[in-house]
């Protein structure tokens, strides 16, 4: 069975009433955690998007606040983060919110990770949103490229800084 067109699929919404597009709604929440988070920020989020990316920013300080932690316990919480970032970037299908979330971790990770560890798995999830910002950045205005350009050499400096710079694999 060949996946249905977008197009068609909007025709056949467009004929539905609100009771049956409710109950189409409600099911397709039932069945995916995705689905019931896209729903949530839809109905809840989406009419004021710097108040969602202001959270965004709160929950990566208080996943940086850990402290006495081991390095691993900290890689394995930045990766959780990520995947939540990503997911919820994706909701919100803005580059220049997706640069200005990336920006904040990458400069909270600069200020709170130690960049000389002697676990090099956590300078590659640095090096790799470093990796994801130039590439957003790289799709945003002119103007706005050059607004992020500074932030960019300032976490690419830093994480030259690092002993295991050497071994990232560059991409």
């Amino acid at each position: 069975m060949e996946p249905i067109k977008l197009q068609a699929l909007k025709k056949e919404i467009t004929k539905l009433d609100n009771k049956t597009l409710i109950d189409i709604c409600i099911r397709l929440a039932k069945h995916a955690s995705e689905n019931k988070e896209l729903l949530n920020y839809l109905l809840f989020h989406s009419y004021d998007n710097q108040t969602y990316i202001d959270e965004l920013k709160q929950d990566i300080t208080h996943t940086f606040s850990f402290s006495h932690r081991s390095e691993h316990s900290q890689t394995i919480s930045l990766r959780h983060l990520l995947l939540r970032l990503n997911k919820q970037l994706k909701f919100i299908a803005d580059k220049n919110k997706e640069a200005e979330i990336l920006t904040e971790f990458c400069t909270i990770f600069i200020e709170k990770i130690n960049i000389n560890s002697y676990y090099p798995s956590l300078i590659q999830i640095l090096y790799r949103q470093l990796v994801k910002l130039c590439q957003v950045v790289a799709k945003l205005d002119e103007d706005l490229q050059f607004d992020y350009q500074a932030h960019i050499e300032t976490i690419f400096n830093a994480l030259k800084k690092s002993q295991f710079y050497r071994n990232l694999q560059l991409v």
